[in-house]
């Protein structure tokens, strides 16, 4: 049976024990979560630096999750931890069972390695927590709005000091409406300062920062403090804190309160106690150019970024003279790839890299602050058959000049004949996914069965959906494929881009894979689901499509899949459905459900796109 060898196969891939880890510094160790056949649920363990560069590290376990699940009679899945900074010996690990969408934090104890007996644990719904002391944590939930209301609830940060109920802490801050939702923060720099932060996160994915101050830690009395909100542009991330500086990156070009014009793409430092508003700019962004990934280590910051599809990375250092200014140097890395930064330490200055391609294996890099450059410790082996294959890149213009380049992985031996059967999908949100990934999966079942894939960099400014169906286009045009063997699949937050070009672009594909397990973004409503599937007509040919879902969606998942079911139905339409596969909420989900979405979704490619119809 197809579907059961590629499950098979797949599952192999997941479960191979030479894989690469994902290590993190933590508590001045290297950690790391791993699941095989012998720890489907996995576990979370514990290193030197020392023993990981060698060629077979000595990893000593510290929380077994399939034991901690058989010993309490639940099925625990891990989601991280949060720590105490800077020793990072106390840590909520982040946990929920599967199929539930409740979290539960618990108190543990990194140099004993085990959960603390009566400390802090928290149960619920869009919980977010940040560590204050030993004694006192920041955290931020959902509560009701009256005794009486059962239906709406707002989000509600308390201070809350060891072995006191959320209930009966002190409130430091309350939305005011169910749109908005706070984030505690607490971050630290390599010296020791610290600065607690509220990130209040508004419709339309748009975020303020305000800087609490002056609120009172556990036993020392009871003063809320206050919020001063950072003025600063709505759409942004904080990337950390060095020499007491905030570091951003920015979303959308903004003019700043000292009359700098900052692009989108920029990273910019900021006191939050000055008075005159001044920003540095680190990295000046400029056209084709964007902030992929950033991290804190000592006195600087690393980020990758891309250029013309071009990744490069680079670290910014912060000079120790009274009046900060910012230097840089470049990064010596493969260019051509994909490039992470997998961890970074704040206090020794650490860094480990990562750089993959799509037929090259990932390979970990070490940089410290004594090393000019960083050197490779860990590289996977081939995990599937890559030889006769090779790597092209292109660019292709739509109607109204949108430049969109894309990468196609084919056979050396590829006949432009129009016959190839392509997947297309897109190198994802810009700073979650670069072009140029290793994908062992896809490799091992669709390449190296003679299948082609083409990797599309659409950007994100409104204009996704022309992109992807220029690329297509181009496919067509240079005899690559033809519409019959052309597919599209999306990721877990693409459900409303391939909705898009199912309904518009119906003849230019004949396999579309709607990934419906996450929300595309916090403002995709029902309305424009139901405005965009209102435009399909009868007499018009669309693809049957194939809709994954999740058996988690009950809060926003639906909202699309129902309206595009209904519709399809109207029309007699017919299409295909599974919600039986891995939840995009879930970061630590077990191989065998990404194994049996992979296989499935590869069938499916094979009879739309390979088979003769």
């Amino acid at each position: 049976m197809l579907f059961e060898a590629l499950y098979q196969k797949a599952l192999t891939v997941l479960r191979d024990p030479h894989r690469l880890e994902h290590p993190t510094f933590l508590a001045g160790h290297i950690w790391d979560f791993w699941q095989d056949a012998g720890h489907p649920r996995g576990i979370w363990r514990q290193t030197t630096l020392a023993s990981f560069r060698t060629q077979l590290p000595g990893w000593r376990t510290k929380l077994d999750l399939d034991h901690l699940s058989k010993d309490e009679h639940r099925d625990w899945v891990f989601h991280g931890t949060i720590c105490l900074q800077p020793k990072e010996r106390y840590c909520l690990i982040e946990l929920s069972e599967k199929e539930h969408e409740e979290r539960t934090l618990r108190e543990y104890d990194t140099q004993a390695g085990l959960f603390i007996s009566n400390g802090f644990t928290f149960h619920g719904k869009n919980l977010s927590v940040a560590w204050v002391d030993r004694d006192t944590l920041l955290v931020s939930r959902n509560e009701k709005t009256s005794e009486k209301d059962n239906e709406n609830s707002v989000s509600v940060v308390r201070r809350v000091i060891r072995n006191q109920n959320f209930s009966q802490a002190l409130e430091i801050a309350r939305a005011q409406s169910a749109d908005s939702t706070f984030h505690p923060l607490n971050v630290v720099d390599s010296d020791g300062q610290s600065r607690l932060l509220l990130q209040k996160s508004l419709p339309e994915n748009t975020t303020k920062f305000g800087l609490l101050d002056g609120m009172d830690t556990a036993f020392h009395g009871d003063d809320s403090g206050h919020v001063k909100w950072l003025d600063l542009p709505e759409r942004i991330d904080l990337v950390g804190m060095v020499r007491g500086q905030l570091v951003f990156s920015l979303h959308q070009d903004w003019f700043s309160p000292d009359g700098k014009h900052v692009h989108a793409g920029s990273l910019i430092s900021v006191d939050p106690e000055s008075k005159d508003k001044t920003i540095s700019i680190l990295f000046p962004a400029g056209e084709k150019e964007d902030i992929l990934e950033t991290s804190v280590i000592h006195d600087g910051i690393v980020a990758v970024f891309r250029h013309d599809s071009e990744n490069h990375a680079v670290l910014f250092l912060a000079s120790p003279a009274e009046h900060m200014t910012w230097m840089h140097r470049n990064i010596s890395l493969p260019k051509q790839g994909a490039i992470h930064i997998a961890t970074s330490d704040v206090a020794s200055g650490q860094c480990l890299l990562e750089t993959e391609g799509f037929l090259d294996p990932p390979r970990i890099w070490l940089m410290q602050p004594d090393m000019a450059q960083p050197v490779v410790i860990r590289q996977s082996p081939p995990l599937f058959e890559s030889t006769s294959l090779t790597v092209e890149h292109f660019t292709t213009a739509s109607a109204d000049g949108l430049q969109s380049p894309y990468f196609l992985v084919h056979p050396v031996s590829i006949k432009k004949d129009g016959n190839n059967p392509v997947i297309l999908m897109t190198s994802g949100d810009v700073g979650s996914l670069q072009p140029s990934a290793y994908d062992p999966v896809m490799g091992s079942l669709w390449l190296e069965r003679g299948g082609v894939l083409a990797v599309a960099d659409i950007g994100k400014d409104g204009h996704e959906v022309e992109r992807l169906a220029s690329v297509g286009r181009d496919l067509l045009a240079h005899h690559i494929t033809t519409a019959e063997h052309l597919g599209i699949k999306g990721r877990p937050t693409e459900g409303f881009l391939m909705s898009q070009a199912f309904v518009r672009y119906p003849s230019l594909w004949n396999a579309v894979v709607m990934n419906m397990s996450s929300p595309d973004t916090a403002d995709t409503k029902s309305s424009e689901y139901d405005t965009l599937f209102e435009g399909m007509k009868l007499g018009i040919h669309y693809p049957e499509p194939f809709i994954v879902s999740s058996v988690l969606d009950e809060a926003t998942n639906p909202v699309g899949i129902r309206s595009l079911v209904a519709h399809l139905s109207a029309l007699s339409l017919p299409f295909f459905y599974d919600n039986g596969s891995r939840n995009g909420k879930s970061d630590a989900d077990d191989a065998e459900k990404t194994a049996r979405e992979q296989a499935l979704e590869t069938v499916y490619f094979m009879q739309r796109l390979a088979e003769t119809h």
